[in-house]
């Protein structure tokens, strides 16, 4: 908003501090999948990552362990398109950075299925993704067939060098 008498160029300035003030606010919030070697019925592990580019580390939160051993274990790490195993993403919504800390505590609250082949780090992020969304959070149109659908899609990105989401995110480009 311009202020009267005051140049085009400080109005285009102030505008364009005010939109770097709110993109510091928030970060996106992504389903990432990584390869997985040696599982008896997927590929992919799953994780939820909050990307930070402005502190270059991202929080993540996913199910880590075996069927036997399954935990919840969040972490702040850099994350980059370029770590060797990553083999793209879901877009899920922008989340304020100050919403972080009660993403982690309500996923600590989904339940973790331990002892059963049949569960997995893919079917513990629909359930974090579901709570999420009762809370309001996520968005009420994110679901299992749409992130199923979209992690195809980013896994043959990957395969023929193409840009995935969070390579399009690094350049500035729209998910």
């Amino acid at each position: 908003m311009s202020v009267p008498g005051e140049s085009p160029q400080a109005a285009a300035e102030s505008e364009s501090q005010t939109e770097l003030e709110e993109s510091t606010k928030t970060c996106p919030l992504i389903v990432a999948q990584i390869a997985l070697i040696g599982h008896p019925r997927r590929t992919e592990h799953w994780s939820i990552i909050a990307l930070d580019s402005t502190t270059g580390q991202s929080r993540i939160f996913e199910l880590a362990g075996n069927y036997d051993t399954f935990a919840f274990v969040p972490k702040s790490i850099p994350f980059s398109s370029r770590k060797p195993d990553y083999r793209g993403g879901f877009y899920v919504c922008e989340i304020e950075k100050e919403k972080l800390e009660e993403v982690e505590e309500l996923l600590q609250s989904v339940p973790i299925i331990k002892h059963t082949p049949e569960y997995d780090s893919q079917n513990w992020v629909v359930l974090a993704l579901r709570k999420l969304q009762e809370e309001g959070l996520v968005p009420r149109d994110v679901t299992e067939n749409a992130i199923r659908e979209e992690l195809e899609k980013e896994k043959e990105r990957w395969e023929i060098a193409d840009d995935t989401l969070v390579e399009r995110l690094e350049n500035g480009e729209a998910s």
